[in-house]
């Protein structure tokens, strides 16, 4: 690789920063970090170096995170969303890239691109039974609750990247799109109903919530979608 990991931490090492940057070693613990994981984590670079990136992940996403690192030890360049836990305890929505750190043909760790999609205080009434989905302002499905997976049959790499219409039933596409639009222009949140397309042909209504997240300039964010668990019906 032709840039340095000095580089590579210092083109983004600013206190304003809202990319945080790191390198990991081949065992997953932090050699080191740069300013931006303070603004996104609450942690300053030199209370990660030595630690393990498991340490900031909830139990669920350490192990999937584990087969990921796998693969980029491999050679391979892999991005992901994942939540990371703040020194404050709560949790925050993240994009990750990893990166492999080469040397002579050989992985010697890995270059770590961390970019924050949300944070838990802007999500509704989250609790064990809730699944979240959060959405650009495009309306793309940008991270979502591994759990969604066991509900409508999709795997997390089927369902990133693609329009949360695309996985709405067509009864209820208009409804859906009203909706998406409405958020796009006022901070709200709204309560409804949807069928969803599970990935065998049938459907699912989900119960869910949906709210809106402007930036300071008063531009639309992310739209975050909080389903209630506790009960789904199938539909046919």
């Amino acid at each position: 690789m032709s840039l340095t990991i000095n580089n590579y931490l210092s083109k983004t090492n600013s206190e304003n920063n809202k990319e945080g940057i790191f390198i990991l070693d081949s065992d997953g613990f932090f050699l080191q970090a740069n300013a931006g994981m303070e603004n996104i984590i609450g942690y300053i670079p030199f209370d990660l170096i030595g630690t393990s990136l498991a340490q900031l992940m909830p139990i669920q996403e350490i192990i999937r995170t584990r087969e990921l690192f796998k693969d980029v030890m491999n050679g391979n360049i892999v991005q992901f969303e994942t939540v990371l836990i703040h020194k404050n305890g709560h949790k925050v929505y993240v994009c990750v890239e990893f990166t492999p750190h080469m040397f002579n043909g050989k992985t010697m760790g890995v270059l770590t691109t961390v970019r924050a999609i949300a944070n838990e205080n802007d999500i509704p009434n989250e609790h064990s039974k809730t699944i979240i989905q959060i959405l650009d302002n495009k309306g793309e499905i940008k991270y979502v609750s591994s759990t969604l997976e066991k509900i409508l049959g999709y795997s997390i790499q089927q369902i990133i990247g693609n329009s949360f219409l695309d996985f709405i039933h067509q009864d209820d596409q208009y409804k859906a799109k009203n909706i998406i639009q409405e958020l796009k222009t006022i901070r709200k949140k709204m309560r409804v109903e949807l069928k969803h397309i599970h990935q065998n042909g049938y459907s699912i209504i989900l119960s869910s919530e949906f709210a809106s997240v402007f930036s300071s300039s008063g531009d639309i964010e992310r739209i975050i979608i909080s389903y209630d668990m506790k009960g789904y019906t199938l539909s046919v």
